[in-house]
């Protein structure tokens, strides 16, 4: 069974990134991520090199199949945002919704 992630990344300080976080940024298969040049910072710093691709208020309509393959895939997914948690108010809803429907 596939799992899908939601991690909270650093409001500000990057230090304050959590070895959990880390941990699982490390293990999925990919990275879904708000901006992923926002985020090849913060993945760069802790030397992180998941695949990853842009999940965003303005293609995850298109990507939630993308998305969702994976995880039919029995791969592991995360999602992230540039900074707090995925789903508040960043993209991540709409994929949260369908992989527990799934």
């Amino acid at each position: 069974m596939s799992t899908l992630y939601i991690v909270a990344t650093p409001i500000g300080n990057l230090e304050d990134f959590s070895p959990r976080a880390r941990s699982i940024l490390q293990a999925v298969s990919y990275i879904a991520c708000e901006d992923t040049r926002t985020s090849s910072v913060l993945l760069n710093k802790f030397g992180i090199d998941t695949p990853t691709f842009a999940f965003h208020q303005h293609n995850e309509h298109q990507k939630l199949e993308h998305l969702m393959n994976i995880l039919d895939a029995r791969q592991n997914v995360a999602i992230i945002s540039d900074a707090g948690m995925p789903g508040i108010s960043d993209p991540g809803f709409l994929a949260t919704r369908a992989a527990h429907r799934a």
